[in-house]
């Protein structure tokens, strides 16, 4: 008698341990041996309405030299570039060989999903300082970088490099 007791007190402590209100989080890790692996990037819907994202994952969106010859813009710029699937992007600028040498404007621009656009930095690069650089959190769906230089009848040639983290 006195088991069958213990057995209802224990059962009645277990279900009002599950029946609190509100969710508690915990870290979970999954190992497994390298004969087995879980190839999983990115965000893993979990049973029970979680989710869990994988480590920060960094891509190159944009990598290219772009010579700079004119005062006037916007015609030396990078395509518009496709950086909705990145909380944070960051833009590089690396001025190169140029001759003669002209300080660099660089003007980031977000495009939006109608195709407007909001200027969102003004930076400037000139062959002293060399490079530069800009981190943008959450800017938009689309960004376009329009390059031009402050000084008539220079050549720059300008590395622009465009880098995604995904979280």
């Amino acid at each position: 008698m006195r088991f069958l007791i213990l057995l209802s007190a224990l059962s009645v402590m277990a279900n009002s341990a599950f029946a609190q209100p509100g969710r508690v989080s915990a870290p979970v890790v999954v190992t497994n041996a390298p004969s087995e692996p879980v190839p999983v990037v990115g965000t893993v819907k979990l049973d029970g309405g979680g989710a869990t994202t994988s480590a920060d994952k960094t891509a190159t969106v944009f990598d290219a030299s772009i010579v700079v010859t004119t005062p006037f813009g916007p015609n030396q710029s990078t395509p518009v570039l496709d950086v909705s699937g990145y909380k944070e992007v960051r833009v590089m600028l690396n001025h190169g060989s140029c001759g003669p040498c002209g300080q660099i404007v660089a003007l980031v621009t977000v495009i939006t999903a109608d195709g407007h656009g909001y200027p969102l930095d003004l930076f400037e690069v000139g062959p002293v300082e060399g490079s530069g650089t800009r981190t943008y959190t959450v800017p938009g769906p689309r960004l376009v970088i329009a390059l031009r230089t402050t000084a008539a009848g220079t050549n720059n040639s300008v590395g622009v490099g465009v880098f995604g983290r995904a979280n």
